[in-house]
């Protein structure tokens, strides 16, 4: 036996280059996890923002009058039957799930493991899946409270807006790592 020590093969060394991470991935993992620290010190200021999404959406796909108040409270259905008013919380917004899917792309930057381009087309696209299910799930809450009153808010908040949202994380968080883990010419990474 020798006391020599084993050289790295070929491969393990590809390997170990392409896992350390080059200065524009470090500066974009920088950026990301700086917006998902912007988003929480911002947080009222983007639920605002998506509160005011929502205000558009419902009159445009619900056909229902929608105006957006103070403190991100939308009233909905003025001059028709039914008038009530939904208070656009923390717990109605998409950005406190958002910042775990920056903070994911940041780590898989700095470690080398993705691609620029493959980050922002992952955090590009699930930003916009995460806003299009969240919006989803508030014109099915407005819709129902609309048809049934209080008994339609109660189902479309507490039972099928969560089925909405909780499908919509499972196929957004699968979506984003299924970009993440493609390799260069849609060949999968391996280790």
């Amino acid at each position: 036996m020798s006391d020599t020590p084993l050289a790295p093969t070929p491969s393990a060394r590809r390997t170990a280059r392409r896992r350390r991470a080059s200065v524009p991935q470090l500066v974009l993992a920088a950026l990301l996890t700086g917006l998902a620290v912007a988003l929480v010190v911002l947080l009222e200021r983007a639920v605002q923002l998506e509160a005011h999404l929502f205000a558009q959406a419902i009159p445009t796909v619900l056909g229902a009058s929608a105006a957006l108040g103070e403190h991100a409270t939308i009233t909905v259905g003025a001059g028709g039957p039914m008038l009530f008013s939904m208070s656009i919380g923390l717990a109605c917004s998409i950005v406190l799930l958002l910042v775990p899917f920056l903070l994911i792309a940041a780590a898989l930057l700095a470690t080398g493991r993705i691609s620029v381009l493959r980050a922002l087309f992952a955090v590009a696209i699930g930003a916009v899946l995460l806003e299009v299910v969240n919006t989803v799930r508030v014109l099915v809450i407005a819709a129902l409270t609309l048809g049934d009153g209080v008994s339609g808010f109660g189902w479309g908040h507490t039972l099928v807006g969560s089925v909405i949202v909780l499908a919509g994380l499972l196929l957004t968080t699968a979506g984003m790592l299924w970009i993440a883990a493609r390799g260069r010419k849609g060949q999968a990474v391996t280790a």
